[in-house]
């Protein structure tokens, strides 16, 4: 590329030309990696667009630079060319240095509904040096416990497609604050998709059942749920019709409601027994971070 200036004396300006010669094409004889001691080759390979033997482009070179330092397998990656077995190929060169991608976490809080709570979960985000992510988490707490694992492959069926899969159980018991306790187990599969460099789309559809419990003394009523829970002034003719019949002198006239009965709501839920819900849902990501590290974080 050379430029050429044409100068105007009475406009008193430059007009300059740049004249481009178009050199021979280079095309990438082969792509080295060196220094993945732990990630399959193919994890590093699969980030870029071209292949060996297409054209060398810088701009796809420094795309596939730019998404394996994304990936926070590495510590430092570097691509760099060397001259290949003639004048118009080249050799890249992959240089990366691993690190730990392993976490270890333990916390512990407290809240009004859960009471003293902790929680220790273990992630792998290069499980088995094959890219994909981990994650088992337990919790444990006064009126709160359960698990969950997490499982995601990027790489579905070797399409940039990512394919989640989450499975969790959940039991929140009965306290001061919920009169109620309940029992949850799910599964959730999810799929994302990279619509454009910097948008991705991720589908996600969730199911789990859920069962209400209640303690003892909050589930002592006489009368029958399917006709609905008494007034707090019932008439002895009413609570004689009911199956079993209802002892008003042992409520003091105020049926289920004199212990702190549940709520009519909650007790026909308890006898419906376990109920199934599911859900979908998607989120839509635009991104234009040259590196994920500098995310802003909420």
């Amino acid at each position: 590329m050379r430029p050429r200036g044409d100068r105007n004396f009475e406009a008193h300006t430059v007009s300059i030309t740049f004249a481009i010669d178009e050199g021979p094409r280079t095309y990438i004889e082969r792509i080295n990696v060196r220094g993945n001691t732990r990630t399959r080759d193919y994890v590093i390979r699969r980030e870029f667009d071209i292949s060996e033997g297409d054209a060398y482009n810088r701009a796809l070179v420094d795309r596939a630079e730019r998404r394996l330092k994304n990936l926070d397998f590495f510590k430092s990656v570097k691509i760099t060319t060397e001259p290949g077995s003639s004048s118009d190929r080249v050799v890249l060169v992959v240089d990366l240095e691993e690190k730990s991608t392993g976490d270890f976490s333990v916390s512990g809080g407290y809240s009004t509904t859960d009471g003293a709570l902790a929680e220790v979960s273990i992630s792998e985000r290069n499980f088995l040096g094959r890219g994909l992510f981990a994650k088992a988490s337990v919790t444990y707490g006064q009126y709160a416990r359960g698990y969950s694992l997490s499982l995601v492959e990027p790489y579905l069926l070797d399409y940039r497609v990512a394919l989640g899969l989450d499975f969790f159980q959940r039991q929140q018991l009965a306290n001061n604050f919920i009169s109620y306790g309940t029992k949850t187990i799910g599964f959730s599969p999810r799929l994302g998709f990279g619509l454009r460099e910097d948008l991705s789309l991720q589908l996600r559809y969730s199911i789990y059942q859920q069962e209400i419990q209640l303690p003892a003394n909050l589930a002592n009523c006489n009368n029958n749920p399917a006709n609905g829970l008494l007034a707090f002034n019932p008439s002895p003719a009413f609570a004689a019709s009911q199956t079993p019949p209802i002892d008003l002198a042992a409520t003091n006239g105020l049926g289920c409601y004199f212990d702190g009965e549940a709520s009519l709501p909650v007790r026909k839920e308890l006898q419906a027994g376990k109920t199934l819900t599911s859900a979908v849902g998607y989120t839509l990501n635009y991104n234009t971070l040259d590196n994920n590290k500098n995310r802003p974080t909420a």
